[in-house]
């Protein structure tokens, strides 16, 4: 049962370091997203709109962010449901052993 849970708490390990990458990921594109914005904003003038092609980049860069989002989420619901299914089995691995010695 030992190598069970090992194997089960690595799964969980590189789960919880693909969603600390994503995180990561997903704030240095909104990041890069400002950044492209204000650049934008600047050789535009303060004064003036911004141009439809910009809108339509804004728009296509909220919708990868959005995207990114519901995966992060996904993913830590996930990680969150290997845990509680690695604690039942636990439980229950730790419950039939003592009904097997009393």
């Amino acid at each position: 049962m030992a190598s069970t849970k090992v194997s089960a708490s690595e799964q969980n390990q590189g789960l919880d370091v693909l969603i600390d990458y994503l995180s990561f990921r997903l704030s240095m594109m909104r990041h890069e997203q400002r950044i492209a914005l204000a650049r934008s904003q600047s050789s535009d003038g303060i004064n003036q709109g911004a141009s439809p092609a910009m809108a339509s980049t804004k728009v296509s860069a909220s919708e990868q962010n959005q995207g990114l989002d519901v995966l992060i989420n996904y993913l830590s619901f996930r990680l969150s449901m290997m845990r509680h299914e690695q604690r039942i089995a636990l439980a229950r691995s730790q419950s039939s052993d003592g009904i097997n010695q009393g």
